[in-house]
């Protein structure tokens, strides 16, 4: 099975390296303009100017993130050609389609994870009640241990959805435990296997608060490894995914 390495090659193949540079671009511009935004709400009286300059900022953020998102689903679309050089596609406006696309299925599973995380609190927190040993810390922990299971096998359904931008069978709500149960192995050796590179990526976001120069560099640095290491995720995803 193709794992993180080869989620690198393909990442920074020869033939993709000039992409990065938008790719840079992409990702530093949205975490460097949210530095002034949080600046801009703490502020209780705003400016009329001040007040547009956050509604404009706001609204480029907000595009990027939609066009980012359709470009790290097509990211996971060529995830599934094992001889692809590079996974990183051609920059296009076509990503702004793959998330409209996408746009029902990410709607419908996170209601799904809403009720998840409602239904579990309810019979965790009965349980607590009838049985107090079990207390708050143990009830909640529960909870968010159901709820990040549940999530990390989302991204199965996505997946399957991004082989064919198909959604036969992806609204059942059973298909993420169904591969989660699959590939929970390959799952823990995974997220073991990035641990490495979890503790780079938040170093870097950690040397990014503040509000100068040098730490807007590592806000931006930060957004950038941030997105790669998704990248890697979701091609080991796709992998996972295919042995079954």
């Amino acid at each position: 099975m193709l794992g993180i390495k080869d989620a690198i090659k393909k990442i920074y193949s020869v033939e993709s390296l000039p992409k990065h540079l938008i790719l840079f671009a992409l990702t530093a511009i949205p975490a460097m303009l949210a530095l002034p935004l949080n600046e801009i709400s703490k502020t209780t009286e705003l400016p009329t100017s001040t007040f547009c300059y956050g509604m404009l900022t706001l609204l480029v953020i907000f595009v990027i993130f939609l066009y980012m998102t359709g470009y790290l689903y097509a990211v996971m679309h060529n995830s599934h050609d094992e001889n692809a050089e590079t996974i990183l596609p051609e920059f296009d406006w076509s990503f702004f389609r793959v998330f409209l696309k996408a746009l029902p299925l990410m709607v419908v599973w996170f209601i799904y994870t809403i009720l998840l995380f409602i239904i579990t609190a309810f019979i965790t927190l009965g349980i607590n009640a009838i049985f107090p040993p079990l207390n708050s810390f143990g009830a909640y922990t529960i909870i968010s241990i159901v709820v990040i299971l549940f999530i990390a096998g989302i991204n199965f359904v996505f997946a399957q959805f991004t082989k064919e931008y198909d959604f036969k069978g992806l609204f059942n709500p059973l298909f993420a435990f169904k591969y989660l149960f699959k590939g929970f192995k390959d799952l823990v050796i995974l997220f073991v296997k990035l641990i490495p590179i979890l503790v780079v990526v938040g170093i870097v976001n950690v040397l990014g608060v503040g509000n100068d120069v040098l730490n807007y560099l590592f806000v931006a640095i930060g957004a950038y490894l941030t997105t790669i290491m998704q990248f890697i995720v979701n091609f080991c995803y796709v992998q996972i995914f295919k042995k079954f």
